[in-house]
């Protein structure tokens, strides 16, 4: 399942591809992404997260106003966008790309909106 679209309406649109994958659990790349398919999924009569669990990733404003409260993974946006400007200004002054992957350190925020293993 892909949304090209990271807005509410883009995880809507990815809903039905989630119904008929049969899947449990839906790990998404932006909270406004997860919010739009938890709103259709429970549109449709889903039970977040008692038949499946929806995890987003940004830790919007916000995400806790959803009902239940999304689960989500908060990551530092701030030094992301440091760290890629600066690696971007070492580049154009001519020094190499890092030759490992840049890490930085995220918290999953358990919420409402993920549950147990459904067996």
């Amino acid at each position: 399942m892909e949304s090209s679209k990271p807005t509410v309406d883009g995880g809507r649109q990815v809903a039905r591809d989630v119904l008929e994958s049969g899947a449990t659990a839906v790990i998404t790349y932006n909270d406004l992404l997860a919010i739009g398919l938890m709103q259709e999924l429970q549109a449709g009569g889903m039970r977040v997260p008692d038949q499946i669990s929806i995890v987003g990733f940004d830790d919007i404003f916000g995400a806790d106003f959803t009902t239940p409260a999304l689960t989500t993974v908060r990551s530092p946006l701030g030094e992301c966008g440091t760290r890629a400007v600066t690696i971007l200004l070492d580049m154009l002054q001519g020094h190499d790309a890092p030759s490992e992957a840049v890490s930085v350190e995220t918290e999953l925020v358990v919420r409402g909106s993920s549950g147990r293993l459904l067996s």
